[in-house]
């Protein structure tokens, strides 16, 4: 059987106009799973706001000790590797050299630090989503490809194989 998609090399090169949708699609994308991220700096420097004075004053806050943690530069994931002295230590320490020196502006550097670490978590999050998107998109080609040549298949799954009368 010939295959009336890929006939060189060439057809394999993807299309600037496909790469700009697939940009634009991912820009949006991201834009939507960036929301949470900002809506949490907002409360976050609402909270700082209205509970500080002072950068030593962010250690008298439980409830957003975690955020701060992230401010200093310490991911979710490793955050749970470090004991409550670490992370106290860390803290003071972010206080001293970080936040003293900034004077009046230090919420202002706590939040743009803490947008640096949870754009990195949203850089995760998107390769992953990206990675799934293009994982569908690919098997609906193929699947679509076989269906209209009237191609008998079937294909493994986490449960077993699935047939082509199971495909939604």
């Amino acid at each position: 059987m010939n295959n009336f998609h890929v006939i060189s090399a060439a057809s394999l090169i993807t299309t600037p106009e496909a790469r700009r949708s697939g940009f634009l699609e991912y820009a949006l994308r991201r834009n939507k799973e960036a929301i949470p991220f900002i809506d949490k700096a907002k409360a976050l420097k609402a909270t700082l706001q209205a509970h500080t004075n002072q950068p030593a004053d962010i250690l008298r806050i439980d409830k957003i000790r975690e955020s701060l943690l992230e401010s200093a530069g310490i991911s979710v994931k490793a955050k749970a590797h470090l004991s409550e002295v670490d992370k106290r230590r860390l803290l003071t320490d972010f206080i001293d050299k970080i936040l003293i020196p900034c004077g009046q502006e230090y919420i202002n550097e706590i939040i743009y630090r803490y947008l640096l670490t949870s754009g990195e978590a949203l850089g995760g999050k998107m390769r992953n989503i990206v990675g799934s998107i293009a994982n569908e998109k690919l098997n609906r080609f193929v699947v679509s490809q076989l269906q209209i040549c009237q191609i008998n298949f079937s294909f493994a799954t986490n449960s077993g194989f699935a047939f082509p009368q199971n495909i939604a």
